[in-house]
């Protein structure tokens, strides 16, 4: 998505990169990345090898960038103390984050409150669809699933796993975060 009109990239790529601390060192750099698309696809994730050239083994960490900041958010609140293969995760914003958003270069405007983020949405379920899973909480004012043009794909509607619904009122968007939260829909869990 497009970054909006004159924010820094720096301060959007802060907010989209997260770090995920005390990774099990039997977790790859592929299994990382699937635990963490289901809320919203990773632009890029990468384990910190260790500095022994003899070993291939990681350092235990890892960071984790994502095409929007709420994705990012979303990571957050879902992994952190998340017991993955034996170790609790520690997920949170990266040292990048605090110095950028204290440098007084973050001036990014709100997200309406009216509106959230859906992720780990089956890749071709329609926006037409999503419309009319939410529309029984409250009049919406806008479905968008962003589309997946990576591929051929994308020209017959399939999307990128994520996308915003907005409602008239806040209120509304406020309670069906809470009810969409780990519905089952197309075989998967939204988030």
């Amino acid at each position: 998505p497009a970054i909006a009109a004159g924010v820094d990239p720096r301060v959007y790529t802060a907010l989209c990169r997260i770090y995920v601390g005390q990774v099990a060192y039997t977790l790859n750099e592929q299994q990382l990345r699937a635990l963490f698309s289901q809320f919203g696809p990773p632009v890029s994730s990468h384990q910190q090898q260790s500095s022994s050239s003899s070993s291939a083994q990681h350092r235990g960490y890892a960071f984790v960038e994502y095409e929007v900041p709420e994705a990012a958010d979303l990571a957050i609140q879902h992994m952190n103390g998340q017991t993955i293969a034996g170790r609790a995760l520690k997920v949170g914003r990266t040292k990048k984050y605090d110095e950028v958003m204290h440098s007084g270069h973050s001036q990014l405007p709100e997200p309406p409150t009216s509106r959230i983020y859906i992720s780990n949405v089956h890749e071709n379920l329609t926006e037409e669809q999503l419309r009319e899973i939410v529309q029984p909480f409250g009049e919406v004012e806008q479905c968008i699933l962003l589309p997946d043009l990576t591929s051929t794909a994308g020209a017959d509607g399939r999307n990128r796993g994520y996308g915003f619904v907005e409602y008239r009122e806040q209120n509304t968007a406020t309670q069906i975060a809470s009810v969409l939260n780990g519905m089952p829909l197309g075989g998967l869990s939204l988030k």
